[in-house]
């Protein structure tokens, strides 16, 4: 049995402050690019059209298909770009490979994968190796770092 790390939100503690993706694009880019983070705060929509008083967030991330096998974007990958580590069970694109022909994009049912314009690459969480920032900055506590156990 392998363990599977994957980043959790509860969008009842999310402000929306989008410090996430800030430290996201800086950490893997070198810059502040909402376009290039690989975790994306959305505003609920239908939660504002109803009128609440209170805003609700929900954060698109890839969660690594901790639940889900096969892995859809690594089986839709015509070039083998995309892996599991085994170590962390952490699904990471080789960018030396990558072609950027987005069919990972489109096999995500959580709409997780993203292609950056800026950079001509696709984007996806890598956990930071096991460490995420993103977790680590956030100041509502929305974010954590999860894992499950998976044969």
């Amino acid at each position: 049995m392998r363990r599977v790390q994957f980043i959790l939100h509860d969008p009842s503690k999310c402000s929306g402050c989008m410090l996430c993706t800030i430290i996201c694009s800086l950490k893997h880019f070198h810059k502040v690019s909402l376009e290039l983070s690989a975790i994306r705060i959305k505003r609920l929509e239908e939660d504002w059209i109803r009128g609440d008083s209170e805003e609700l967030f929900r954060a698109v991330i890839c969660d690594q298909c901790a639940e889900v096998d096969p892995t859809p974007c690594i089986s839709a990958c015509p070039i083998g770009a995309l892996k599991r580590d085994p170590r962390t069970g952490v699904v990471k694109i080789d960018s030396t490979a990558c072609t950027s022909c987005r069919a990972c994009e489109l096999s995500c049912g959580k709409r997780a994968l993203f292609y950056g314009k800026e950079e001509l690459s696709m984007i996806k969480c890598d956990l930071c190796d096991g460490d995420p920032s993103c977790v680590k900055v956030c100041p509502d506590g929305a974010l954590s770092l999860e894992e499950v156990a998976r044969n």
